[in-house]
């Protein structure tokens, strides 16, 4: 149904927080910007009008028919849609809204979901698209924080109620805000040939292997298997980007096969479960286990548990692909990008041997050499992957400690073309 404006309500006062019986949840102590930095706000969203005028069972009702007639419509988006979206309890909540030509107001909404990107909520009128929105969020640490972010779309319900989807302006922690659990994962749908990089797996069995091989299939991760632990403490752990470990582990529990590898790395441990009960997620948890995946394994779970720690938690974007240059259109400069693109291919190379090689100085000046090119010559994503390899480097002091970044700064590397 396409948005509507709101009937024209009565006159008289606006109801405020305080009329809908919901002190808890008033505004009226310091709040925090998206990124848990404290904000102040003065009084801006200390007294916001009632514009829903739903309180109590009115207000659930409304929820439970948006929850009916969005099932099915959500399910069918699912698969296009790129971060996990989360019901929320607090049925109210503060809103600061700047409409277009300047004017704010605070009001109350009601949220429904919230996701690493946006969160949605029931409003009691029209918004427009791009309309600039702050949403007064309480988290688990009991203080309200400022999500910021812009209207998405508008959806009309009846009468003056709008479904509001709010993208926001960056990306926030849902678990800053939620009790999650199990399927704490971010993203939603997850591209297979977006996952790279290298991951070590133990499981004890052949068929065990074989499966998980046949899950990743499509991917372009770097796959070493271990049927235990103390061969692959054998191996160089510093060097994957991420570890899956089968709880069933050969003669060795899971949760003692992660105690052994946390002390030779601290590369992110994904475990394989059977059992995921409170007790066990407690037991993960205490060896340093970064996440739980129940069995039998599911594709898509397991594709979003990776890219939550070699695409989210990596400081890269989710995007994968060629990367084409910002010159490349400019016939002058052709000539002197696919010299470019050959130095590139050079230095990969070279990277690659000296991080084998252990070579610090080898790495150090090549991350150096691609930091200074990369955007003078239209590739600024080379630029920013070699920094963050310089500041892994200095940080860590050698390859070992420096090798997921100076790895995925190869992955820019070999990705760029003239387009």
């Amino acid at each position: 149904m396409g948005a509507q404006r709101p009937a024209s309500r009565a006159p008289g006062p606006e109801p405020t927080l305080g009329s809908v019986n919901r002190k808890d949840a008033t505004p009226t102590f310091s709040t925090r910007t998206s990124n848990g930095q404290a904000a102040d706000r003065g009084g801006e969203a200390r007294n916001p009008s009632d514009a829903l005028r739903l309180a109590g069972e009115a207000l659930e009702r409304q929820h439970a028919q948006l929850d009916g007639d969005m099932r099915i419509l959500s399910d069918a988006a699912s698969s296009r849609r790129k971060w996990k979206r989360w019901s929320i309890p607090e049925r109210l909540a503060a809103a600061t809204i700047t409409h277009p030509g300047g004017t704010t107001t605070q009001v109350m909404v009601s949220p429904r979901s919230l996701s690493a990107g946006g969160i949605g909520f029931i409003h009691g009128g029209f918004l427009y698209n791009g309309t600039d929105v702050v949403v007064h969020l309480r988290s688990l640490a009991r203080d309200i924080r400022e999500l910021r972010g812009t209207v998405g779309f508008c959806k009309h319900v009846k009468g003056h109620i709008h479904f509001i989807g709010v993208t926001f302006a960056e990306r926030i922690q849902p678990r800053d805000f939620l009790s999650l659990n199990e399927d704490s994962f971010l993203l939603e749908h997850v591209d297979p040939s977006t996952l790279h990089g290298r991951i070590l797996v133990v499981a004890p069995t052949r068929s065990a292997q074989r499966v998980i091989s046949l899950l990743l299939q499509g991917t372009r991760l770097e796959i070493e298997f271990h049927d235990a632990v103390a061969s692959a403490l054998e191996s160089d752990v510093y060097s994957y980007d991420l570890i899956l470990v089968d709880q069933q582990s050969g003669t060795m529990d899971g949760v003692a096969a992660v105690e052994a590898l946390r002390g030779q790395t601290m590369t992110p441990v994904i475990m394989f479960v059977p059992d995921s009960s409170k007790e066990q997620r407690q037991r993960a948890c205490d060896a340093g286990v970064a996440a739980l995946i129940p069995k039998p394994l599911n594709r898509r779970l397991l594709h979003r548990a990776i890219a939550e720690f070699l695409l989210l938690r990596s400081g890269f974007t989710v995007e994968a692909g060629p990367i084409s240059g910002t010159l490349t259109e400019e016939v002058e400069m052709r000539d002197l990008i696919e010299c470019f693109l050959r130095d590139l291919d050079r230095l990969a190379d070279q990277l690659e041997t000296a991080g084998r090689e252990g070579d610090l100085a080898a790495v150090r000046a090549a991350c150096s050499e691609l930091k200074d090119a990369g955007a003078p010559h239209g590739f600024p994503a080379v630029s920013q992957a070699a920094t963050v390899a310089l500041t892994a480097i200095g940080q860590a002091g050698t390859v070992q400690g420096s090798a997921n970044e100076v790895r995925r700064l190869v992955e820019v590397c070999r990705r760029c073309t003239a387009g």
